[in-house]
Protein backbone atom coordinates (compact mmCIF):
# COMPACT_ATOMS: atom_id res chain seq x y z
CA UNK A 1 0.00 0.00 0.00
CA UNK A 2 1.14 3.54 -0.74
CA UNK A 3 3.14 4.71 2.30
CA UNK A 4 1.30 8.03 2.28
CA UNK A 5 -2.05 6.36 3.02
CA UNK A 6 -2.84 6.73 6.74
CA UNK A 7 -4.41 3.24 6.93
CA UNK A 8 -3.15 -0.30 7.33
CA UNK A 9 -3.52 -2.72 4.44
CA UNK A 10 -3.86 -5.54 6.96
CA UNK A 11 -6.80 -3.76 8.55
CA UNK A 12 -8.69 -3.58 5.26
CA UNK A 13 -7.77 -7.15 4.30
CA UNK A 14 -9.13 -8.33 7.65
CA UNK A 15 -12.54 -6.91 6.76
CA UNK A 16 -12.76 -9.45 3.97
CA UNK A 17 -14.72 -7.17 1.66
CA UNK A 18 -13.79 -6.33 -1.96
CA UNK A 19 -12.39 -2.83 -1.35
CA UNK A 20 -10.53 -0.23 -3.40
CA UNK A 21 -8.99 2.99 -2.13
CA UNK A 22 -8.51 6.05 -4.28
CA UNK A 23 -7.35 9.61 -4.01
CA UNK A 24 -8.67 12.58 -5.94
CA UNK A 25 -6.82 14.00 -8.93
CA UNK A 26 -7.40 17.75 -8.86
CA UNK A 27 -6.65 20.64 -11.16
CA UNK A 28 -6.86 24.11 -9.60
CA UNK A 29 -8.84 22.64 -6.71
CA UNK A 30 -11.39 20.87 -8.90
CA UNK A 31 -11.60 17.06 -8.81
CA UNK A 32 -11.17 15.79 -12.38
CA UNK A 33 -10.55 12.10 -11.68
CA UNK A 34 -9.75 9.57 -8.95
CA UNK A 35 -6.58 7.47 -8.93
CA UNK A 36 -6.90 3.95 -7.49
CA UNK A 37 -3.96 3.39 -5.17
CA UNK A 38 -4.86 0.07 -3.51
CA UNK A 39 -7.25 -2.85 -3.87
CA UNK A 40 -7.89 -5.78 -1.55
CA UNK A 41 -7.14 -9.40 -2.38
CA UNK A 42 -10.86 -10.24 -2.37
CA UNK A 43 -11.44 -7.58 -5.03
CA UNK A 44 -8.67 -9.04 -7.19
CA UNK A 45 -10.40 -12.42 -6.98
CA UNK A 46 -13.53 -11.07 -8.62
CA UNK A 47 -13.66 -11.64 -12.34
CA UNK A 48 -14.92 -8.09 -12.72
CA UNK A 49 -11.72 -6.52 -11.46
CA UNK A 50 -8.19 -7.18 -12.68
CA UNK A 51 -5.33 -5.29 -11.07
CA UNK A 52 -6.50 -1.71 -11.41
CA UNK A 53 -3.96 -0.18 -9.01
CA UNK A 54 -2.49 3.09 -10.36
CA UNK A 55 -5.35 3.38 -12.85
CA UNK A 56 -7.94 6.13 -12.83
CA UNK A 57 -11.71 5.82 -12.67
CA UNK A 58 -11.94 7.32 -16.16
CA UNK A 59 -9.86 4.36 -17.40
CA UNK A 60 -11.65 1.64 -15.44
CA UNK A 61 -15.24 2.83 -15.85
CA UNK A 62 -15.21 5.52 -18.56
CA UNK A 63 -18.94 5.28 -19.29
CA UNK A 64 -19.80 5.86 -15.60
CA UNK A 65 -17.47 8.85 -15.39
CA UNK A 66 -19.02 10.26 -18.56
CA UNK A 67 -22.49 9.90 -17.00
CA UNK A 68 -21.66 12.16 -14.05
CA UNK A 69 -20.13 9.83 -11.47
CA UNK A 70 -17.33 12.24 -10.55
CA UNK A 71 -19.88 14.99 -9.90
CA UNK A 72 -21.80 12.59 -7.65
CA UNK A 73 -18.61 11.81 -5.73
CA UNK A 74 -17.96 15.52 -5.20
CA UNK A 75 -21.48 15.89 -3.78
CA UNK A 76 -20.95 12.80 -1.61
CA UNK A 77 -17.79 14.36 -0.22
CA UNK A 78 -19.60 17.59 0.63
CA UNK A 79 -22.64 15.89 2.20
CA UNK A 80 -20.95 12.95 3.89
CA UNK A 81 -23.31 10.53 2.14
CA UNK A 82 -22.20 7.43 0.25
CA UNK A 83 -22.50 7.25 -3.53
CA UNK A 84 -23.91 4.02 -4.97
CA UNK A 85 -23.80 3.05 -8.63
CA UNK A 86 -25.07 -0.08 -10.41
CA UNK A 87 -23.26 -1.21 -13.54
CA UNK A 88 -24.86 -3.94 -15.68
CA UNK A 89 -22.48 -6.12 -17.70
CA UNK A 90 -23.96 -7.53 -20.89
CA UNK A 91 -23.02 -10.12 -23.47
CA UNK A 92 -24.95 -10.24 -26.74
CA UNK A 93 -27.68 -8.12 -25.22
CA UNK A 94 -28.20 -10.36 -22.16
CA UNK A 95 -27.49 -9.01 -18.68
CA UNK A 96 -24.94 -11.34 -17.09
CA UNK A 97 -24.42 -9.51 -13.83
CA UNK A 98 -24.89 -6.20 -12.09
CA UNK A 99 -22.02 -4.66 -10.15
CA UNK A 100 -22.83 -2.52 -7.10
CA UNK A 101 -20.18 0.08 -6.24
CA UNK A 102 -20.61 2.05 -3.01
CA UNK A 103 -18.06 4.81 -2.37
CA UNK A 104 -17.53 6.79 0.84
CA UNK A 105 -15.04 9.50 1.67
CA UNK A 106 -12.67 9.16 4.63
CA UNK A 107 -11.06 12.55 4.74
CA UNK A 108 -9.16 12.95 1.47
CA UNK A 109 -9.43 9.26 0.60
CA UNK A 110 -12.20 7.51 -1.30
CA UNK A 111 -13.05 4.02 -0.03
CA UNK A 112 -15.20 1.92 -2.37
CA UNK A 113 -16.74 -1.51 -1.83
CA UNK A 114 -17.54 -3.55 -4.93
CA UNK A 115 -20.05 -6.39 -5.04
CA UNK A 116 -21.23 -8.63 -7.82
CA UNK A 117 -24.97 -8.86 -7.13
CA UNK A 118 -25.14 -12.22 -8.93
CA UNK A 119 -23.38 -13.80 -5.93
CA UNK A 120 -25.87 -12.64 -3.32
CA UNK A 121 -28.69 -14.65 -1.70
CA UNK A 122 -31.26 -16.84 -3.42
CA UNK A 123 -32.97 -13.99 -5.26
CA UNK A 124 -29.81 -12.96 -7.11
CA UNK A 125 -31.18 -13.39 -10.62
CA UNK A 126 -34.27 -11.43 -9.71
CA UNK A 127 -32.27 -8.61 -8.16
CA UNK A 128 -30.10 -8.45 -11.28
CA UNK A 129 -33.20 -8.21 -13.43
CA UNK A 130 -34.68 -5.45 -11.25
CA UNK A 131 -31.46 -3.43 -11.14
CA UNK A 132 -30.88 -3.84 -14.85
CA UNK A 133 -34.43 -2.74 -15.64
CA UNK A 134 -33.97 0.49 -13.72
CA UNK A 135 -30.43 1.30 -14.80
CA UNK A 136 -30.94 0.44 -18.47
CA UNK A 137 -34.47 1.72 -19.07
CA UNK A 138 -34.46 4.88 -16.98
CA UNK A 139 -30.86 6.05 -16.90
CA UNK A 140 -31.57 9.14 -19.01
CA UNK A 141 -34.71 10.15 -17.12
CA UNK A 142 -35.00 12.22 -13.92
CA UNK A 143 -36.14 9.41 -11.62
CA UNK A 144 -35.36 8.06 -8.17
CA UNK A 145 -35.52 4.26 -7.98
CA UNK A 146 -36.06 1.84 -5.11
CA UNK A 147 -35.66 -1.95 -5.18
CA UNK A 148 -37.39 -3.58 -2.21
CA UNK A 149 -35.61 -6.80 -1.25
CA UNK A 150 -36.60 -9.03 1.70
CA UNK A 151 -33.85 -7.74 3.99
CA UNK A 152 -32.87 -4.41 2.49
CA UNK A 153 -34.01 -1.60 0.21
CA UNK A 154 -31.69 -0.33 -2.52
CA UNK A 155 -32.17 3.33 -3.42
CA UNK A 156 -30.42 5.25 -6.17
CA UNK A 157 -31.12 8.15 -8.48
CA UNK A 158 -30.20 9.07 -12.01
CA UNK A 159 -27.94 11.99 -12.70
CA UNK A 160 -30.86 13.90 -14.23
CA UNK A 161 -32.81 13.51 -10.97
CA UNK A 162 -29.93 14.87 -8.90
CA UNK A 163 -29.50 17.83 -11.24
CA UNK A 164 -33.21 18.60 -10.94
CA UNK A 165 -32.80 18.77 -7.16
CA UNK A 166 -29.90 21.21 -7.46
CA UNK A 167 -27.45 18.46 -6.57
CA UNK A 168 -29.09 17.77 -3.19
CA UNK A 169 -29.21 14.02 -2.51
CA UNK A 170 -31.79 12.55 -0.13
CA UNK A 171 -33.31 9.21 0.77
CA UNK A 172 -36.98 8.53 0.09
CA UNK A 173 -37.85 8.97 3.78
CA UNK A 174 -36.02 12.30 3.88
CA UNK A 175 -37.97 13.60 0.88
CA UNK A 176 -41.45 12.96 2.28
CA UNK A 177 -43.05 15.92 4.08
CA UNK A 178 -43.93 15.11 7.68
CA UNK A 179 -47.63 15.87 7.13
CA UNK A 180 -47.64 13.39 4.22
CA UNK A 181 -45.73 10.64 6.02
CA UNK A 182 -48.71 8.69 7.41
CA UNK A 183 -50.41 8.57 4.01
CA UNK A 184 -47.20 7.50 2.25
CA UNK A 185 -46.43 4.83 4.86
CA UNK A 186 -49.98 3.47 4.61
CA UNK A 187 -49.57 3.19 0.83
CA UNK A 188 -46.21 1.48 1.22
CA UNK A 189 -47.60 -1.02 3.75
CA UNK A 190 -50.57 -1.96 1.55
CA UNK A 191 -50.04 -4.99 -0.73
CA UNK A 192 -49.29 -3.86 -4.26
CA UNK A 193 -52.39 -5.48 -5.77
CA UNK A 194 -54.64 -3.65 -3.26
CA UNK A 195 -53.18 -0.14 -3.44
CA UNK A 196 -53.58 2.71 -5.91
CA UNK A 197 -51.03 2.16 -8.71
CA UNK A 198 -49.60 5.67 -8.29
CA UNK A 199 -49.43 7.78 -5.15
CA UNK A 200 -49.11 11.56 -5.41
CA UNK A 201 -47.50 13.25 -2.42
CA UNK A 202 -45.75 16.49 -1.49
CA UNK A 203 -42.02 16.27 -0.89
CA UNK A 204 -38.94 18.33 -0.11
CA UNK A 205 -37.44 19.23 -3.46
CA UNK A 206 -34.27 20.91 -2.20
CA UNK A 207 -33.37 24.51 -1.41
CA UNK A 208 -36.53 24.87 0.68
CA UNK A 209 -38.89 24.00 -2.19
CA UNK A 210 -41.90 21.72 -1.85
CA UNK A 211 -43.06 19.86 -4.97
CA UNK A 212 -45.57 17.20 -5.94
CA UNK A 213 -43.94 13.81 -6.47
CA UNK A 214 -45.42 10.50 -7.57
CA UNK A 215 -44.32 6.98 -6.71
CA UNK A 216 -45.21 4.11 -9.03
CA UNK A 217 -44.66 0.47 -8.09
CA UNK A 218 -44.20 -2.59 -10.28
CA UNK A 219 -43.68 -6.19 -9.16
CA UNK A 220 -41.58 -8.71 -11.06
CA UNK A 221 -44.25 -11.36 -11.47
CA UNK A 222 -42.07 -14.46 -11.11
CA UNK A 223 -40.42 -13.36 -7.86
CA UNK A 224 -42.51 -10.73 -6.10
CA UNK A 225 -39.63 -8.24 -5.91
CA UNK A 226 -41.06 -4.73 -5.91
CA UNK A 227 -39.49 -1.93 -7.91
CA UNK A 228 -40.61 1.64 -7.21
CA UNK A 229 -39.94 4.71 -9.32
CA UNK A 230 -40.36 8.19 -7.86
CA UNK A 231 -40.97 11.01 -10.36
CA UNK A 232 -41.00 14.77 -9.98
CA UNK A 233 -44.32 14.92 -11.78
CA UNK A 234 -46.57 12.25 -13.20
CA UNK A 235 -48.63 14.60 -15.30
CA UNK A 236 -50.73 12.10 -17.14
CA UNK A 237 -52.00 10.24 -14.08
CA UNK A 238 -52.70 13.52 -12.29
CA UNK A 239 -54.83 14.63 -15.21
CA UNK A 240 -56.95 11.46 -15.18
CA UNK A 241 -57.70 11.76 -11.46
CA UNK A 242 -57.90 15.52 -11.05
CA UNK A 243 -61.02 17.62 -10.66
CA UNK A 244 -61.77 20.36 -13.20
CA UNK A 245 -59.98 22.92 -11.05
CA UNK A 246 -56.93 20.71 -10.62
CA UNK A 247 -56.98 19.96 -14.35
CA UNK A 248 -56.60 23.68 -15.07
CA UNK A 249 -53.65 23.82 -12.71
CA UNK A 250 -52.25 20.75 -14.40
CA UNK A 251 -52.42 22.44 -17.80
CA UNK A 252 -49.95 25.06 -16.61
CA UNK A 253 -47.67 22.36 -15.23
CA UNK A 254 -47.85 20.48 -18.51
CA UNK A 255 -46.74 23.60 -20.36
CA UNK A 256 -43.69 23.77 -18.11
CA UNK A 257 -43.03 20.08 -18.59
CA UNK A 258 -43.46 20.43 -22.36
CA UNK A 259 -40.89 23.22 -22.40
CA UNK A 260 -38.47 21.02 -20.48
CA UNK A 261 -39.01 18.09 -22.83
CA UNK A 262 -38.56 20.35 -25.85
CA UNK A 263 -35.06 21.08 -24.57
CA UNK A 264 -34.26 17.34 -24.74
CA UNK A 265 -32.34 15.86 -27.67
CA UNK A 266 -34.60 12.78 -27.56
CA UNK A 267 -38.11 12.42 -28.88
CA UNK A 268 -40.75 11.86 -26.21
CA UNK A 269 -44.33 10.67 -26.73
CA UNK A 270 -47.31 9.31 -24.81
CA UNK A 271 -49.65 6.88 -26.60
CA UNK A 272 -53.04 5.56 -25.46
CA UNK A 273 -54.32 2.16 -26.57
CA UNK A 274 -57.61 2.03 -28.51
CA UNK A 275 -59.55 -1.21 -28.00
CA UNK A 276 -62.47 -2.83 -29.79
CA UNK A 277 -65.59 -4.24 -28.12
CA UNK A 278 -63.77 -7.49 -27.32
CA UNK A 279 -61.03 -5.57 -25.50
CA UNK A 280 -58.39 -6.16 -28.18
CA UNK A 281 -55.89 -3.38 -28.87
CA UNK A 282 -56.50 -2.11 -32.39
CA UNK A 283 -54.29 0.98 -32.54
CA UNK A 284 -52.70 3.72 -30.44
CA UNK A 285 -53.70 7.39 -30.22
CA UNK A 286 -51.05 10.06 -29.68
CA UNK A 287 -51.63 11.97 -26.43
CA UNK A 288 -48.41 13.99 -26.34
CA UNK A 289 -45.21 14.52 -28.32
CA UNK A 290 -42.40 17.00 -27.80
CA UNK A 291 -41.04 19.25 -30.54
CA UNK A 292 -37.90 17.17 -31.14
CA UNK A 293 -40.01 14.05 -31.56
CA UNK A 294 -42.32 15.68 -34.09
CA UNK A 295 -39.49 17.24 -36.13
CA UNK A 296 -39.18 14.44 -38.73
CA UNK A 297 -42.80 14.97 -39.78
CA UNK A 298 -42.34 18.68 -40.42
CA UNK A 299 -45.43 19.35 -38.29
CA UNK A 300 -45.85 20.90 -34.86
CA UNK A 301 -46.83 18.49 -32.05
CA UNK A 302 -50.31 20.00 -31.68
CA UNK A 303 -51.12 18.92 -35.24
CA UNK A 304 -50.19 15.31 -34.42
CA UNK A 305 -51.97 14.89 -31.08
CA UNK A 306 -55.20 12.83 -31.22
CA UNK A 307 -54.07 11.10 -34.40
CA UNK A 308 -53.54 7.34 -34.66
CA UNK A 309 -50.09 5.81 -34.87
CA UNK A 310 -50.84 4.79 -38.47
CA UNK A 311 -51.45 8.43 -39.33
CA UNK A 312 -48.42 9.74 -37.45
CA UNK A 313 -45.87 7.10 -38.46
CA UNK A 314 -47.38 5.41 -41.51
CA UNK A 315 -49.74 2.43 -41.97
CA UNK A 316 -47.07 -0.18 -42.69
CA UNK A 317 -44.24 1.47 -40.81
CA UNK A 318 -46.18 1.57 -37.52
CA UNK A 319 -46.75 -2.20 -37.24
CA UNK A 320 -43.54 -2.89 -35.31
CA UNK A 321 -44.19 -0.07 -32.86
CA UNK A 322 -47.79 -1.15 -32.27
CA UNK A 323 -46.61 -4.65 -31.43
CA UNK A 324 -43.98 -3.28 -29.01
CA UNK A 325 -46.47 -0.94 -27.31
CA UNK A 326 -49.03 -3.73 -26.93
CA UNK A 327 -46.37 -6.00 -25.40
CA UNK A 328 -45.46 -3.32 -22.85
CA UNK A 329 -49.10 -3.03 -21.77
CA UNK A 330 -49.59 -6.80 -21.73
CA UNK A 331 -46.49 -7.50 -19.62
CA UNK A 332 -46.63 -4.22 -17.68
CA UNK A 333 -42.88 -3.82 -17.98
CA UNK A 334 -40.49 -1.70 -20.11
CA UNK A 335 -39.19 -2.79 -23.50
CA UNK A 336 -36.48 -1.55 -25.90
CA UNK A 337 -37.21 -1.87 -29.60
CA UNK A 338 -35.31 -0.71 -32.69
CA UNK A 339 -37.32 -0.12 -35.83
CA UNK A 340 -36.12 0.89 -39.27
CA UNK A 341 -38.62 2.94 -41.26
CA UNK A 342 -38.85 4.82 -44.53
CA UNK A 343 -42.18 6.55 -44.23
CA UNK A 344 -43.90 9.16 -46.40
CA UNK A 345 -44.81 10.79 -43.07
CA UNK A 346 -41.15 11.84 -42.74
CA UNK A 347 -39.65 9.11 -40.57
CA UNK A 348 -36.51 7.75 -42.21
CA UNK A 349 -33.78 5.68 -40.55
CA UNK A 350 -33.38 3.40 -37.52
CA UNK A 351 -34.95 4.59 -34.28
CA UNK A 352 -34.30 3.18 -30.82
CA UNK A 353 -37.48 3.27 -28.75
CA UNK A 354 -37.48 2.88 -24.96
CA UNK A 355 -41.05 2.19 -23.94
CA UNK A 356 -42.59 1.90 -20.47
CA UNK A 357 -46.17 1.54 -19.16
CA UNK A 358 -47.76 4.59 -17.57
CA UNK A 359 -51.24 4.49 -16.12
CA UNK A 360 -54.09 2.50 -17.63
CA UNK A 361 -53.63 1.51 -21.29
CA UNK A 362 -50.92 4.12 -21.88
CA UNK A 363 -47.24 3.90 -22.74
CA UNK A 364 -44.52 6.52 -22.66
CA UNK A 365 -41.80 6.27 -25.29
CA UNK A 366 -38.48 8.04 -25.65
CA UNK A 367 -36.84 7.60 -29.04
CA UNK A 368 -33.78 8.70 -30.96
CA UNK A 369 -32.20 8.16 -34.38
CA UNK A 370 -29.30 5.70 -34.17
CA UNK A 371 -26.64 4.64 -36.71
Amino acid sequence: MDSSIPFSAAMFEAIGEPIAIGRPVSIEGEIVDVEIVWMSASLRELAIAANITSMRLSEVYPEMVDSGWLEELVIARATGRPSTRFRPRQLEGQVLEVIEITARWAGDWLVATVHNLSTRASSNADMIRAAAMVTEMMAANPVFARILLPNQTLEFSTRAWLEGRSGIAATFDEMVLEEERERVETWQATPVHEREPVLMFRAHHGNGQVRWYSVHAEVIAETGIEVQVVSDVDHYLRETRASERLARDLHGQLEVLTSALDASTDGFAIWRAQRNERGEIMTFMLEFMNTVGAAPTGLSPDLLVNRTIESVVGPEQSEGLKAAFALVIQRNEPQVRRVTVDSPAGWVGTFENRVAPIGHDCVVASFRLVP
